[in-house]
Parts: C-alpha cells; sequence; structure tokens
C-alpha cells in the first residue's frame, strides 16, 4: 500500500509465511515435538544386562556349591567306610599278634601249625581293606572334575582332599601290614620245618635207620635252602639268619663226615664230628632274647600309623 493510495491492498509476498490459527481460549499453545529418548532406552538396556549378570553369577555360584557338597559328601562316605573298619582292623592286629606270641614252649610241629593260621589271617586282613584304596582315590579324582564351575568351593574341595590323603595313607599302611604279615608267616612255617626236620634226621640217626636217615637229610638240605630264601624281612633280627647258617654248617659237616665214613678215613670222621660238635653248640646259643621284642615293635608302628591317619581323616 502507497502514500498515493492509501486504500491499495498490499503486493503479495513471493513466500508466503504460514499461518495457524490461534489457539482456544484457555489452552497452552500446543508443544514442540522432540526426537526419540534415546537415554532412557540405554539406561532399560544397562538394567537387563546387569540382571543377566546377577542371575548369571548366582547360577555359577549356586550350581558350584552343589556340585562341590556333593563331592565333599561322597568323599566324607568314602572316609566313614574306612573309619568304621576300625575295630576290625584293631582286632586282626591283635589275633595276630597272639598267634605269634607262645606263652609256653611248643614243640616244632606245634609251633609251625600255629604259625600256619598267620598267613590266612593276613590275608583277611588285607581284604577288609581291598576296596577302600580304589574307593578313595577316585572320589579324590573327582573333587575337581569341574573345577572351572567350583571356584568358590575350592577351599573346602582341599580340605577334603587333605583328609582323603590321610585315609588313603591309612590304608596303604594295613597293606602293607598285611604283606608283611604274610610273609613272615611264610617264613615261620619254613623255619618251624627246618626243626621238624632236624628231630627226624635225630630219630633216624637213633635207630641206626640209614634210608630214613638219608631221606631226612635231604629234606633238611631243601627246607633250610627255602627258609634261608625267605629270611629277608629287614626288620628281624640276625638271630634267625645266625641259627640258620649254623644249621646249615651242620649239613656240611654230616656230609663230610659220610664221605669220610665211606672212604674209611677215622682222621676225616673225627674232625667232621668235631666240626659239628662246635656247630651245634653255636645253634644251641644264638640269642633271641630281642627277637619277639623287635617283631612286636615293627607291627605295633603299622597299627599306630593306621589310627593316627585315620584320626587326621576324620577331624
Amino acid at each position: 500500500m502507497s502514500d498515493e493510495h492509501p486504500n491499495e491492498p498490499s503486493s503479495p509476498s513471493p513466500h508466503p509465511s504460514p499461518w495457524y490459527p490461534p489457539p482456544p481460549y484457555g489452552y497452552a499453545p500446543a508443544p514442540a515435538v522432540h526426537g526419540p529418548a534415546r537415554g532412557f532406552g540405554l539406561a532399560i538396556a544397562a538394567g537387563i544386562v546387569a540382571l543377566v549378570l546377577v542371575i548369571g553369577v548366582l547360577s555359577y555360584a549356586i550350581g558350584g556349591y552343589l556340585i562341590a557338597s556333593n563331592r565333599i559328601a561322597n568323599a566324607a562316605a568314602a572316609i566313614n567306610a574306612v573309619d568304621s573298619q576300625r575295630t576290625t582292623i584293631n582286632s586282626s592286629f591283635d589275633t595276630i599278634q597272639q598267634v605269634m606270641s607262645f606263652d609256653t614252649p611248643l614243640t616244632p610241629s606245634d609251633a609251625k601249625a600255629k604259625t600256619a593260621e598267620i598267613v590266612p589271617r593276613s590275608q583277611m586282613l588285607a581284604s577288609t581293606v581291598a576296596g577302600d584304596a580304589p574307593a578313595l582315590h577316585g572320589t579324590q579324582l573327582h573333587l575337581n572334575d569341574m573345577s572351572w564351575l567350583t571356584a568358590f568351593s575350592r577351599g573346602s574341595l582341599q580340605d577334603e582332599s587333605g583328609r582323603l590323603d590321610h585315609a588313603r595313607k591309612a590304608v596303604a599302611d594295613v597293606k602293607n601290614a598285611a604283606e608283611d604279615y604274610r610273609l613272615l608267616g611264610g617264613f615261620l612255617q619254613s623255619y618251624y620245618q627246618v626243626f621238624i626236620d632236624l628231630y627226624t634226621l635225630s630219630t633216624a640217626s637213633q635207630t641206626n635207620d640209614s634210608s630214613g636217615f638219608a631221606i631226612a637229610l635231604l629234606m633238611l638240605q631243601s627246607d633250610l635252602a627255602i627258609s634261608l630264601e625267605l629270611d629277608t624281612m629287614p626288620y628281624l633280627p640276625d638271630a634267625y639268619r645266625v641259627q640258620l647258617t649254623a644249621i646249615q654248617a651242620e649239613i656240611n659237616d654230616i656230609k663230610q663226615g659220610l664221605l669220610a665214613s665211606d672212604r674209611g678215613d677215622q682222621a676225616g670222621i673225627d674232625a667232621a664230628s668235631k666240626a659239628l660238635d662246635a656247630d651245634i653248640q653255636r645253634v644251641n646259643t644264638v640269642d633271641y632274647a630281642g627277637t619277639a621284642a623287635a617283631v612286636r615293635s615293627h607291627f605295633q608302628q603299622y597299627r599306630d600309623i593306621f589310627n593316627a591317619e585315620m584320626d587326621m581323616a576324620t577331624l
């Protein structure tokens, strides 16, 4: 609109402005429109991740605890199985000790018959713990077969493994004792058989039974060799070997005397007889005073170790 034509309308703008109707009376203008609330979505996602992690950790801890508890319970059961045999094992030690203790002097035949009980009783002792060693070993192996899952229970599992170590040592101790009893029983039987043969040889000599004497001498020589071969236990005092070696010398003296007699060599016969008397004296003067105590001490150590290890296994 110009000053000359005040009523003339203005020329239209080449870019007309948008027009909005005024808001109704009493209402505020419409709010401005913004983009999506990204911060809120990230917070939700983070919360979900945290929840999943918490659930995972709890599941890991609970699962590991349950598995560790099961392994520990199995270990305790294996140890208790051995501990429940304590009375039987200690009774076996007592019984075998009684078999080896001679309250009164016995003939060689009676002594051999009595000591013959040692071998089967040692086998019974070994059979008492025969299944314990593999059970304890297998249980100990399973304690850590899922170590990636039982990290939170590692201390408890290690403690239980230590108890299993003590139980395994106790079982091994009993097995070693049973084996030593077996070896001792075999030796004592052969040892007393030597004196049975000596008695037979003496009887044949007194009755002039040349045939019986020759057979008895051969038996004595064979049984003596077996006895010396079985005399290998390091805990046995030297008295046994000293005596058996002296008897071996007696056999050689007798042989030399027989050969001299066949030759008609009286000097040889006299020399052999003199040597025989000396060797008989050696046999009769062997000191066995500490033998029984040494054997008892050896097996008492087995018994003490067994009970001490089981005490530590059951703490």
